[in-house]
């Protein structure tokens, strides 16, 4: 799965070893290559891609972790075309919320006073111009959304909307999420609007990840034992050692893996906490579910169901004949509770809920079980301090020891802010090794 076109191996290359093959390890792994190191990855499972991974089932395709893109996505846009990887506006985009059993449009969730709320805390509310690197707004992580939320628009929106979006794209409740991305997402909407409007790769979230895989020293199937400095030993034994070793796995495998990290690596490690969910997707029949494309279910409305989402947004991919796709995503509290029973038993509590809730199911047998993923680490929260906790660790202490964090909890939002971490921290290993190479000689 290599390909040596622009860098050829030589005997004093700097050498870099990547743990998972997610977004963010192999847009590190890219770059670093193409800055002259020689970088070898290391998968556990047999494809590449991690949360943006795409399957293959029955003739349909469908994204079984990270499920739409938009045009805020500048530099994977970038590597799109650099790749030839066609970018498409979904069929239909529109964001749908259910309340009282009712799939309503995303702007009547709440009343007119509550929407007066809000447009008064657009005018005013503190300007943050960063989306994607929450680094560059930690001295905004002073307070948890959902005390914010009550507090500046009132109750209903902060059920409806703030809670509802957390648990919709977190899976978690919003007082678990600092107000640091909470008004770095807001100011966003207000900036940048129509460049929310839901997008995707051709071929699935799998594409552009397949084609960065395609460039590098990829070994699938090869499960790493521990990372001991810069070695890195195998479940089978064998044992590399590296110029510098990057960790993509979700922080509470990573603290497994590492056997002797440093005080400050272990700390943040141990502080960096995740949602859990479930994703399931049912086939049904084509024209049965609204033309939504994702539909939010605040907590309020369902404990079990966070999200809906219509896969016949993505075309012809997701449909065949007069059959289609819809893809639901779990509250953490309900994943957690679901997470060790039967594929049949969670397909049936879901299937039940999505009855009870919705105004577009009549009966449990109109969705057919077609596909189930369990996500023990689905999503970084983003609590209060953590941003802060993450922005002081990797201006003082990344890189210790020959080794580097990498992954969305480290203040990267969704798959843009962590591919754009990647980006940073390949030009951050290459300014440490050349420092390193000078001092030494």
């Amino acid at each position: 799965m290599e390909d040596r076109s622009f860098a050829t191996v030589t005997d004093n290359m700097k050498r870099i070893a990547i743990i998972g093959a997610g977004i963010s390890g192999l847009t590190a792994g890219y770059e670093l290559k193409k800055l002259g190191f020689d970088v070898t990855v290391y998968e556990k499972e047999a494809l590449v891609g991690g949360r943006m991974s795409t399957r293959v089932k029955d003739g349909f395709h469908f994204d079984i972790g990270a499920d739409h893109l938009c045009n805020l996505y500048l530099h994977m846009k970038e590597y799109c075309k650099e790749f030839g990887i066609e970018w498409h506006r979904m069929q239909f985009d529109k964001y749908g919320l259910i309340k009282k059993h009712q799939t309503i449009p995303l702007a009547q969730g709440v009343n007119f006073f509550s929407k007066l709320r809000m447009t008064w805390h657009a005018l005013t509310m503190k300007t943050i111009d960063e989306l994607f690197d929450f680094n560059l707004i930690a001295d905004h992580d002073n307070e948890n959304a959902k005390h914010y939320a009550q507090r500046k628009l009132g109750k209903e929106a902060s059920i409806y909307y703030v809670d509802g979006f957390t648990s919709a794209y977190q899976f978690h409740r919003s007082d678990e999420i600092s107000i640091a991305p909470f008004l770095a997402i807001m100011n966003s909407i207000k900036r940048d609007g129509p460049l929310w409007n839901l997008h995707r790769t051709k071929g699935g979230m799998i594409a552009l990840p397949q084609q960065l895989a395609n460039r590098l020293n990829v070994k699938t199937s090869t499960t790493v034992r521990s990372v001991t400095g810069n070695t890195v030993t195998l479940e089978s034994g064998e044992s590399e050692t590296f110029d510098a070793v990057i960790m993509t796995a979700p922080a509470p495998i990573a603290l497994k893996l590492i056997t002797d990290p440093t005080p400050e690596t272990k700390h943040v490690l141990e502080q960096s906490k995740f949602a859990a969910t479930i994703s399931i997707t049912f086939k049904i029949q084509k024209d049965l579910a609204p033309k939504r494309g994702v539909t939010w279910v605040p907590f309020v409305e369902s404990e079990i169901v966070a999200s809906i989402s219509n896969q016949a947004m993505k075309g012809d991919d997701c449909t065949i004949g007069d059959t289609s796709l819809v893809s639901i995503w779990l509250h953490e509290a309900a994943a957690l509770e679901l997470m060790k029973k039967s594929d049949e038993e969670v397909s049936r509590a879901v299937r039940d809920e999505l009855v009870r809730v919705t105004d577009w199911l009549t009966s449990a047998s109109q969705l057919e079980l077609h596909d189930l993923q369990r996500w023990d680490y689905a999503m970084p929260k983003f609590a209060t301090g953590h941003q802060k906790l993450v922005r002081d660790y990797l201006k003082n202490h990344q890189g210790k020891n020959h080794l580097y964090l990498c992954g969305d909890y480290m203040n990267a939002l969704w798959t843009e802010g962590v591919l754009r971490y990647g980006q940073r921290l390949a030009a951050r290993i290459k300014t440490d090794l050349d420092s390193s190479s000078a001092t030494q000689r």
